[in-house]
């Protein structure tokens, strides 16, 4: 009996800069698959597609990219989508002023400003309910999470080459 395929993939490096060849692991497991179909969108005008069974990407404009496979074989397809699961980010730094300082007051997570890689949504997340100013703060819920898994955050790319004695604080509370 031939099975239908289930379409899964992975990529170990979750943000990647213009113009940087990445790798997209193909996981499909239960059938052999006999097409793939990728495509790497970022919901505007920047979409990129592939055939090949584990695709290499370069990306020439930065933004938040979705990635979604079809594969197929004759017992039929099924499709993987994984939204917002890439960053690629500009050759220059995002931040190139001497002193930055973000209260999440703006949706960091939503706008691409921080980036939070999250497997099955239990991560890093906007929250209202605690915060040090405005209103906002970014949070891991440490009774939902999964204590086997890493949860990644990352924060606009700056530019120290300027400051002669770079500090970096976070104000954080455990519950």
């Amino acid at each position: 009996t031939i099975c239908i395929p289930v379409a899964d993939f992975h990529t170990l490096n979750r943000v990647v800069c213009v113009g940087t060849p990445l790798t997209i692991n193909n996981f499909t497991y239960r059938g052999n698959p006999t097409s793939y179909s990728w495509e790497v969108s970022d919901g505007a005008s920047n979409t990129l597609t592939s055939t090949q069974a584990t695709p290499s990407f370069t990306f020439t404009s930065p933004g938040i990219y979705n990635v979604k496979l079809t594969v197929s074989n004759s017992a039929g397809s099924s499709t993987q989508t994984k939204n917002a699961y890439l960053k690629v980010t500009a050759n220059s730094p995002e931040v190139t002023t001497n002193g930055y300082s973000d209260n999440f007051e703006n949706s960091p997570l939503a706008s691409g400003t921080w980036f939070a890689v999250n497997e099955n949504n239990l991560g890093w997340k906007e929250t209202t309910s605690a915060f040090v100013s405005g209103s906002k703060s970014l949070k891991i819920d440490n009774r939902t999470a999964d204590s086997l898994s890493t949860y990644y955050l990352y924060s606009p790319s700056f530019d120290f080459t300027q400051i002669p004695d770079p500090t970096i604080k976070f104000k954080y509370a455990y519950l």
